[in-house]
């Protein structure tokens, strides 16, 4: 949530001082991916294949998007200084960043669910949540 107000405070550029701490604010955002990724891993801790899977795929969409984004977004040539189309598509990946949380927390809630109906019927008959 800092990098969405971060790049409320860099887009309205009121003096350098709160445009720089814009940046500053952004740059907390870089903490967010490492945990996130712990996160799941922590949820997915009895199935190795799928966990390898999920932070393998995580890891490749973050350094696509870490290399090609801001030369798409970022042209220099063309939108320098202001970046507006920049900061609007950068806002909006910060709501899909707090947003993601919330996913999480679903898919670690569904799994404690599974677990728990795994751990009262022990026998064949169980009935597994599909979704």
């Amino acid at each position: 949530m800092l990098n969405f107000v971060g790049m409320i405070l860099v887009v309205t550029y009121p003096n350098y001082g709160v445009t720089f701490l814009g940046y500053l604010l952004n740059a907390t955002s870089w903490g967010f991916w490492p945990v996130l990724y712990a996160w799941a891993i922590e949820i997915m801790h009895k199935d190795m294949e799928e966990r390898a899977i999920v932070i393998g795929v995580a890891q490749t969409f973050g350094q696509a998007f870490i290399a090609w984004v801001p030369v798409l977004i970022l042209n220099v040539g063309k939108y320098a200084p202001r970046f507006h189309m920049a900061f609007a598509v950068m806002s909006g990946i910060s709501v899909l960043q707090f947003a993601s949380i919330f996913i999480i927390r679903w898919f670690g809630k569904r799994e404690a669910e599974r677990d728990q109906s795994h751990e009262s019927n022990p026998v064949g008959d169980q009935k597994d949540i599909v979704v």
